[in-house]
């Protein structure tokens, strides 16, 4: 039964679905649609709602990790600071503004100043066993006993130094001698009947070389010696004597050397690679320099007018027939492998910019990379300012991953293996503005977040596999990792 008003038509709809008839089939069939959508809609809801909750709760993502233990240092940190290990102790050094040299005992946390220089240590300093070498801000290189803090030498590199050295063994070539005939005196006569002299027997030292003629040089004999080759930003390179910090050779570069130099330990051909700024008066790029003399082996790139910006100091490798090869970055955001004997180009790629980043901001390398061999392959692993690290395959160049980070990464990442009774795993370590993140090595999972509270430099790994890093701060963390 339909109520119908006396006025204005049809005022009082009881029937507003249509269930009696008031409404057309057409209204019917399209009020049924929208059921239908509302009911699809909120079943796609559900099984996104679902798959949040779960991706929440399976997903990989880092677990936090508290420090074991927190000491606050009497002077921040400078740079990235090394573990120093030696017979009896093992510590890690870390320069400061100040220009005092830290060691921190690992056991203790105690920290005692093992150098005091007038200006900055602002270089991560080299360790070899009880010895360490580590530039100043004013170009001065020291060698000190890090256990006793004594001063073994000191040498000037050049005005200023930012460059970390390197250690190597090269054949050293001693000065020339010159043989002079020897002055023998003239006996006073003797008599007749004198006892008759016999001439004594000389038997030459097994060591001592031949005598050339008279005033004939001897050619120089060459000797294994450590050295350690330092550079400055001006340009210098120079070699110096490990045991006494004699000047062995001196190379001027046309442009400043970078962050660190690498050597290349050959045998029979050492060398050191230099990583060295450029713009657009001088030549940067990777040079390669020969350890014995110094002299330039190859540069690349080869052009003379490229600038080449490179700051990072390359990796050092091999690939799978066993020829020397490097990995470096440089600020136009590629990142090249090179033969290391010859410098020719093995591989070139660009990185692209990371997801979320301005389209139009290029990718720049400043830290170094790390070369780390992964589950029967090699990977190359690159931190770049747009908060990314890439892992590449070191033989190919191809990305095999990437991982965002929130900011930049301004600190070379460090390798870590965990042995657990049979299986040994291998991670990343990388620092990001607020923390320390620890990725898997072959995937880029998230395994550990490190809370540091703030910039951190990651010292390394101790004897007994737990991670020391050194906050910009001043406090030293410990992190062990659960068993």
């Amino acid at each position: 039964m339909r109520l119908r008003s006396t006025k204005g038509g049809n005022k009082h709809n009881f029937d507003p679905y249509g269930i009696y008839g008031s409404r057309s089939a057409s209204r019917v069939l399209t009020a049924r649609r929208r059921r239908e959508q509302q009911s699809i809609g909120l079943i796609l809801i559900a099984v996104v709602a679902v798959g949040i909750s779960l991706a929440t709760k399976y997903w990989p993502r880092a677990a936090n990790l508290a420090a074991s233990r927190n000491v606050t240092l009497v002077l921040p940190p400078a740079a990235l600071p090394v573990v120093a290990d030696s017979n009896s102790a093992e510590s890690v050094l870390v320069p400061t503004e100040a220009g005092r040299l830290l060691a921190i005992d690992i056991r203790t946390g105690s920290s005692r100043i093992v150098l005091e220089s007038d200006f900055p240590l602002r270089v991560q300093p080299l360790a070899d066993g009880e010895r360490a070498f580590l530039p100043a801000e004013d170009g001065t290189l020291f060698a000190i006993n890090w256990q006793s803090g004594k001063l073994l030498w000191r040498a000037t590199v050049g005005n200023s130094t930012s460059t970390r050295p390197c250690f190597i063994k090269a054949s050293v070539q001693l000065p020339p001698i010159v043989a002079t005939p020897p002055t023998v005196a003239t006996a006073p006569p003797i008599a007749a009947a004198s006892v008759v002299a016999t001439a004594p027997t000389v038997t030459p030292s097994p060591t001592a070389p031949a005598l050339a003629a008279s005033g004939t040089p001897i050619p120089p004999a060459a000797i294994q010696e450590e050295l350690i080759v330092a550079g400055s930003d001006d340009g210098t390179v120079a070699a110096f004597q490990a045991t006494d910090g004699r000047q062995v050779w001196k190379q001027n570069l046309p442009g400043g050397a970078g962050a660190g130099i690498i050597a290349l330990p050959d045998v029979q051909h050492p060398a050191v690679l230099v990583p060295a700024l450029g713009h657009s008066a001088t030549s940067g790029g990777l040079w390669c320099l020969d350890a014995n003399t110094g002299s330039v082996l190859w540069r690349f790139p080869k052009a003379e007018d490229s600038a080449a910006p490179q700051l990072a100091p390359p990796a050092v490798g091999q690939s799978a027939d066993g020829v020397p090869l490097t990995y470096a970055l440089d600020d136009s955001g590629a990142i090249f492998c090179v033969d290391a004997r010859s410098g020719h180009k093995i591989w070139k790629t660009y990185a692209r910019p990371a997801a979320g980043s301005p389209p139009n901001r290029a990718v720049m390398f400043r830290t170094e990379p790390l070369l780390m061999p992964v589950a029967g392959a090699v990977h190359v692993y690159a931190g770049g300012n747009d908060g990314a690290l890439r892992c590449l395959d070191a033989f190919n160049g191809n990305l095999l991953w990437t991982k965002p980070f929130d900011s930049p990464l301004r600190r070379a990442p460090i390798a870590m293996t965990v042995a657990t009774g049979t299986e040994r795993r291998q991670y990343v370590l990388v620092n990001t503005r607020t923390d320390l993140e620890m990725l898997d090595a072959q995937t880029g999972s998230p395994v550990y977040t490190m809370e540091t509270g703030g910039p951190a430099f990651c010292a390394g790994i101790d004897a007994a596999g737990h991670i020391l890093a050194v906050s910009d701060g001043g406090d030293f963390e410990t992190f062990e990792l659960p068993r």
